[in-house]
């Protein structure tokens, strides 16, 4: 299971954020005053005051991260400033706040909606099946374990 790591400076808040992404991930929820000495998962998220005393430290932090990492910071909608701030921290994708909801799953996760969205065909043989929603995303993950093509 990979790791999701939750920053912020409210435990409410950091606990929203995790109940929103489920058991999707290992979740790591960090205080804003007790950044870790250890670098960065692959997937963060922050949710924090931008005008913090901590903020040089978050930023250290994210500077370690792994090269693929996903950072994503919460800011106040429509705040071009935040937007700045945010980017300058490392932030690799935004999202206004109050996070949660479909925007935040489809940043964590991708669009899943997309998997649902017309048939697909799966070829066995010379037959051609039709499939749909997440019987499809099933199906074209069974036959990969198997070695066939989807």
């Amino acid at each position: 299971m990979s790791r999701l790591s939750i920053i912020s400076d409210s435990v409410y808040r950091a606990e929203h954020i995790s109940s929103q992404v489920g058991n999707a991930f290992d979740t790591q929820i960090i205080s804003l005053g007790e950044i870790p000495d250890e670098e960065p998962s692959k997937l963060t998220i922050c949710d924090v005051n931008l005008d913090s005393s901590h903020i040089p430290a978050l930023k250290q932090w994210l500077n370690r991260r792994p090269k693929d990492a996903i950072i994503i910071l919460a800011v106040d909608k429509g705040s071009h400033f935040q937007a700045m701030q945010a980017n300058a921290l490392g932030a690799t994708d935004l999202l206004p706040r109050p996070l949660g909801g479909k925007p935040l799953l489809t940043k964590v996760l991708g669009d899943i909606e997309a998997l649902g969205r017309g048939p697909a065909r799966v070829y066995d043989g010379g037959v051609v099946w039709r499939l749909g929603g997440a019987h499809r995303a099933t199906e074209c993950f069974r036959r990969r374990e198997h070695g066939r093509s989807p």
